[in-house]
């Protein structure tokens, strides 16, 4: 599930809830932390996706860096310096989500 908007607790996730901690040897902050985990891990694997994407468009993000210090961005195609952006805030989300993972 994708997005800002929080899922509302339904009673079917409720009920699904206390079927997991009737069945599961966790309690409901193993749960919340199993899921930290796991949509991290997935959102991870899906930033990598596009790291290996880049990488094959331009190297590295140093090598990125270099091109276009040294030719510029063209005024018809600013495609070089749109991955610059992305691949640096792809960079601060991958940290961020260690952070958020060291902490669980």
């Amino acid at each position: 599930m994708k997005g800002c908007a929080a899922m509302p607790v339904t009673t079917a996730v409720k009920e699904l809830q206390a079927r997991a901690l009737k069945l599961l040897p966790a309690d409901e902050t193993d749960l919340i932390l199993a899921g930290i985990m796991a949509k991290s891990v997935e959102r991870m694997r899906e930033i990598q996706k596009t790291v290996i994407q880049l990488r094959q468009r331009h190297g590295s993000l140093e090598q990125l860096e270099s091109t276009i210090r040294e030719k510029g961005v063209a005024v018809e195609n600013h495609s070089c310096y749109n991955d610059l952006l992305e691949w640096r805030a792809i960079q601060q989300e991958m940290q961020e989500i260690a952070s958020l993972l060291g902490a669980v």
